[in-house]
């Protein structure tokens, strides 16, 4: 995944920043020779969890080792002879299994990119958030058949804005669909979190991709958003052409902004403003 994020072809990530941040900021992020590697947040780490868990449960095992959810991690001689937690018990096996898993690292050298270790709870409020989702009778279709294309990076020449990329979480043979960890699933406060993050402008990218990879656009593009607490408060958001056209001018306007800092070589920050009341 760090691989993808820090190819040089233009993502939605790097549209979003430039529309959202200072061009100085966006140069630091993403354009410096020496850029910082990008880190996902915890957040974002659960996002892309609950993502795969859905999309990709054939890939877990391959994507993820379960770290036991055990208040002090027992020493070798604790585990072997069941101090704190019982042979048979789930702590205790798991703790077994995910040591053995340390061992294969450090006598293969396998990176920890490779398998990603994310706590035992996880599973399962992913499965609860999945069993939720699929309740509802236009999500559960969706996120039941997805294209081998699903979480699939692509890679295209735009004709007018150079090489681009996208990695889709959804796509089915005539939609495209987007799920959203959030805060609060509600429509009035996602719908201010879509345009503060640049959701609009990810969507119309994603189109550009989805029509380069299949041959025509989405019959429908749509947001499923989700919390991650219980009762696990879920929304389907179909996205109005009005949306997707504000997406798409702004999307101009981050190629734009972009190609005028690489032409001239400045790229400015925030500038002088005079402050008013807001």
């Amino acid at each position: 995944m760090t691989d993808y994020h820090q190819r040089p072809e233009r993502s939605s990530t790097v549209l979003k920043a430039a529309v959202r941040y200072s061009n100085r900021k966006l140069y630091y992020l993403h354009f410096a020779p020496d850029r910082p590697i990008f880190k996902p947040s915890e957040d974002m780490r659960k996002g892309s969890f609950v993502d795969a868990f859905i999309t990709q449960p054939h890939m877990m095992d391959e994507l993820y080792v379960r770290q036991p959810d055990f208040p002090k991690r027992p020493t070798p001689n604790q585990l072997e002879q069941g101090k704190n937690s019982k042979p048979g018990t789930k702590a205790h096996d798991n703790w077994k299994h995910y040591n053995d898993i340390e061992r294969e690292w450090l006598l293969f050298n396998w990176s920890l990119n490779g398998r990603e270790v994310v706590p035992d709870s996880w599973f399962s409020t992913a499965d609860a958030i999945r069993h939720t989702l699929n309740q509802d009778p236009t999500i559960g279709p969706i996120i039941s058949q997805p294209l081998p294309s699903s979480q699939q990076p692509h890679y295209w020449e735009d004709p007018d804005y150079g090489p681009c990329r996208y990695m889709p979480d959804i796509e089915t043979e005539t939609g495209l669909y987007d799920l959203k960890k959030t805060r609060n699933a509600a429509c009035r406060p996602f719908d201010r979190d879509a345009l503060t993050y640049g959701y609009d402008i990810q969507m119309a990218h994603y189109r550009e991709g989805f029509c380069d990879r299949h041959g025509h656009y989405p019959k429908e593009v749509g947001f499923i958003t989700y919390e991650w607490e219980p009762p696990y408060d879920y929304s389907f958001r179909p996205c109005s052409q009005d949306f997707l056209d504000y997406g798409k001018m702004r999307r101009e306007i981050a190629f734009c902004m972009i190609k005028k800092c690489q032409d001239t070589e400045l790229w400015p920050s925030h500038g002088n403003h005079p402050m008013n009341l807001p």
